[in-house]
């Protein structure tokens, strides 16, 4: 019978709960493996390895002090406010740490800080060390109740200046995972500056929908109406009108929803470390009905910067990471006092680490996630209270809680009309004690992996329950990050810089890895589903970096991972003489006989120019796929016959690459065998006369020794030579012209020019005896490196006319 069949008695769950089993052997998730190996980024299990100060790559710094905030006059002895020694000292100090020497600091007013660079630092957080004391609540300071205190603002603000606008919209659809968007215009966007990507709801509610993996309607409350989502991103590379992200998306982008990309003047390397925050000890007011003793407040647009070795002392709300909140990192906080409303909130924050933290003190919601919150990670707490976990509505998606200290609570709240507790996605990881899964909001796609009081039920779309005793890696968020910064394989073939993937520019490298398939390493673009580009382009593609070719031979051995008896547009492509992203040309070997081609991109557009007239992809396994151009001649080739042919001239020379229109697919061996022309192609036997070689290996080889080399007998299979396998069959032509260099073809062997050039020519005398008409030569060339032969051209022929 399957366990997921049928409830647990009540005496089973009595007796989970009163006995609960011993230790077990150490066990791995199925959706992470024992070190990540089962993981896939783009599936249920999100990636949470970006959350925290610079997405962890950076400890939280020392920053030397540069002043000290009794140079300003603070006092520091409890009774002389020092509110306004605090503010000159903040608005003097740049680029460096404030120093707070030990005192008790009393101080009556906000203290906001407006700029980057900035670090308020203590001399330790006991009693007796540094006190900021505030002996009053935002209803004091603004002489009114507001129901806003309850959850928002704070006596340490935090917050930029200024707001950024839009500067360019998203034109092309994108999915969860990628790293690349399409814009109208790259221009106002310089690589590593902060950017937000913005998307409203349409009236459908398809994205509040999608926040929700499809499986419950958003909120209706007035300030969801319409919805809207902001994420901060930094600008890793603009490439034209291509937006290359930090991270992968944690949403699809669709034009329905307007994305558009604004400007971010966020502040960056703010602290608040090393000293204690007190407010006036006082009986709490209630739920929703709090004065406002709140401490540390981030909104607005606030990135890399932290809260660490602090206490709180006494707070309605100890720190509120808010609006545009990213990489905060907030480290060994100590909450003690009274009860209060939340002691650590996100909201509309994007990959903050809360972490190592105790609450010593009741909170109404200890860890409070709400409005659209993503990427964020709450762990290694604990504390005298149980903790609450608490996703207050409005779509909060994406998120971790890990590996605590101290018990647990789900108990959630948050407004009625505001829709499910959670979005998709939302992940509990080794938690400390056995809790009843979620019953209202557990099926949105929640992911629930260690103790757990129930059965396993672990469905592909839905809840995710797998109990497990022992669970290895206790820290999801550490272990992700761990695995993101690996060194990863790239080589996949020994074709010397085609075989490696550091060579390539993918349009989305998220979307493409290096992976075994049929027992070896392949390039694999492995995204199912992603949208085509307007306009027929291909959905995605990578062209290899290194050189742009003129006549070239372009090869690879490739299958798809689509079935094509099920998916008739199923394909494979190749791509030569690439411009941009909108001109190339393509050669698409499809399921769909109307598809399969030479195609020409541009403009934007694509167009069909040399039909195949039948399907060219018919299975799923490796074939040999060919792409080829001699002057304005193009060639599709399947095995190495030829499929398809056009003529254009439309595109100069350009680079080469492999890709898809929406499909998976994988690839190996790829090869561009550069430019060998030959003119004529024919000679009469007759009257003799000559062949004019065009040799162009491209800048790549420029200054490299090279040796034309032929065949009497065929390009097929080919021939390993030093080190290399070349398009020609070895004989004893080929041996005679290399033991006889610069004779019958002069010159054979030389270096070539700065551009990668050199001409030769073949001469063939008069008077050849008629019996040879008919005959072929096959030649091609070869560039020497270090280790022997490092590229082979294609081949060309001559023949021996009458």
């Amino acid at each position: 019978m399957n366990p997921a069949s049928f409830a647990p008695s009540a005496l089973a769950i009595a007796l989970m709960l009163v006995c609960p089993s011993a230790s077990a052997v150490a066990q791995n998730s199925a959706l992470w493996g024992q070190a990540g190996e089962a993981w896939d980024p783009r599936g249920r299990l999100p990636d949470f390895s970006y959350a925290g100060y610079h997405g962890g790559d950076r400890p939280i710094p020392n920053v030397p002090v540069v002043a000290n905030v009794q140079s300003f006059g603070a006092v520091g002895n409890g009774v002389t406010d020092d509110t306004q020694a605090f503010k000159s000292a903040i608005a003097a100090t740049s680029d460096g740490a404030l120093l707070i020497p030990r005192g008790r600091y009393l101080i009556t007013d906000i203290l906001y800080i407006r700029k980057s660079n900035l670090v308020l630092r203590g001399e330790g957080r006991g009693a007796q060390d540094t006190v900021l004391y505030f002996p009053v609540s935002l209803t004091d300071v603004y002489g009114q109740k507001r129901p806003q205190w309850s959850w928002n603002y704070g006596m340490i603000h935090i917050a930029p200046p200024t707001q950024g606008g839009a500067i360019a919209s998203v034109v092309e659809p994108a999915l969860r995972g990628d790293t690349t968007l399409t814009l109208d215009t790259g221009a106002g966007i310089t690589p590593g500056s902060f950017v937000t990507l913005a998307m409203t709801d349409d009236a459908s509610r398809t994205l509040g929908s999608h926040l929700h993996n499809g499986q419950a309607a958003p909120g209706v409350c007035s300030y969801q109406l319409p919805l809207t989502l902001d994420i901060p991103f930094v600008a890793q590379a603009v490439r034209g009108d291509r937006l290359e992200l930090n991270q992968p998306l944690r949403t699809d982008v669709r034009p329905e929803w307007s994305p558009v990309i604004e400007s971010a003047p966020f502040l960056t390397e703010v602290g608040i470390e090393n000293l204690r925050i007190e407010f006036i000890p006082s009986t709490y007011a209630g739920h929703n009905n709090e004065d406002g003793y709140n401490g540390i407040y981030f909104e607005y647009g606030v990135a890399n910067s932290w809260v660490r070795q602090v206490t709180i002392d006494e707070s309605d709300n100890a720190v509120i990471l808010g609006a545009l909140s990213k990489w905060i990192e907030v480290r060994d906080v100590l909450l003690e006092g009274r009860t209060g409303h939340h002691g650590f909130r996100c909201e509309f924050a994007a990959d903050c680490l809360v972490t190592d933290f105790q609450q010593d003190c009741d909170r109404v919601h200890a860890m409070s996630l709400d409005h659209r919150t993503n990427g964020c990670v709450i762990s290694d707490g604990g504390g005298r209270f149980t903790l609450e976990m608490d996703n207050h509505r409005d779509s909060p998606f994406e998120n971790l809680f890990t590996n605590f200290r101290s018990n647990v609570s789900f108990s959630s709240s948050g407004s009625w009309c505001a829709g499910p507790h959670v979005g998709a996605r939302t992940t509990f990881w080794n938690l400390p004690n056995s809790l009843l899964p979620p019953i209202f909001w557990g099926a949105i796609q929640t992911n629930i992996v260690g103790r757990l009081l129930g059965w396993n039920s672990m469905t592909a779309n839905r809840e995710w329950y797998e109990i497990i005793s022992g669970l290895q890696p206790p820290d999801l968020h550490q272990a992700q990050y761990a695995y993101r910064k690996q060194p990863q394989n790239t080589v996949f073939g020994a074709e010397p810089g085609f075989g490696d993937r550091a060579n390539y520019l993918e349009r989305d490298r998220a979307r493409w890895r290096v992976a075994s398939d049929g027992g070896g390493l392949r390039y694999e673009l492995f995204v199912t589903g992603y949208p085509s580009l307007s306009g027929g382009r291909l959905g995605e593609y990578s062209m290899f970096g290194a050189d742009s070719y003129d006549d070239v031979s372009l090869t690879a051995q490739a299958r798809t991972g689509a079935d094509p008896a099920a998916n008739a547009n199923a394909d494979v492509a190749l791509v030569l003489g690439y411009q941009d992203d909108e001109s190339y040309y393509l050669a698409l070997f499809s399921a769909n006989a109307q598809d399969s081609g030479v195609h020409l991109v541009s403009g934007g557009t694509r167009s069909l120019i040399g039909p195949a007239g039948q399907a060219l992809l018919v299975d799923q396994s490796y074939h040999s796929y060919g792409f080829r151009r001699a002057g304005a001649a193009l060639e599709m080739l399947v095995d190495g016959a030829v499929v398809a042919s056009a003529t254009d001239a439309m595109l100069g020379v350009g680079r080469v690459g492999v890709g898809s229109l929406d499909d998976p697919a994988w690839f190996d061996d790829i090869a561009a065998r550069a430019s060998f022309s030959a003119d004529p192609p024919g000679l009469s036997i007759a009257t003799g006369g000559v062949q004019t070689m065009r040799l162009d290996g491209g800048v790549a080889h420029a200054g490299k020794p090279y040796l034309i080399v032929g065949s009497l007998s065929g390009t097929a299979p080919g021939s390993p030579f030093l080190g290399l396998n070349i398009p020609l069959n070895i004989d004893p032509y080929f041996w005679f012209l290399v033991a006889n260099p610069n004779t019958l073809i002069a010159p054979s062997w030389g270096t070539l020019d700065a551009a990668g050039k050199a001409t030769a020519s073949l001469t063939l005398p008069t008077g050849v005896s008629p019996v040879h008409a008919g005959v072929l030569f096959h030649h091609a060339w070869v560039a020497f490196g270090a280790a022997g032969v490092e590229f082979a051209s294609s081949p060309v022929t001559l023949a021996l006319q009458p």
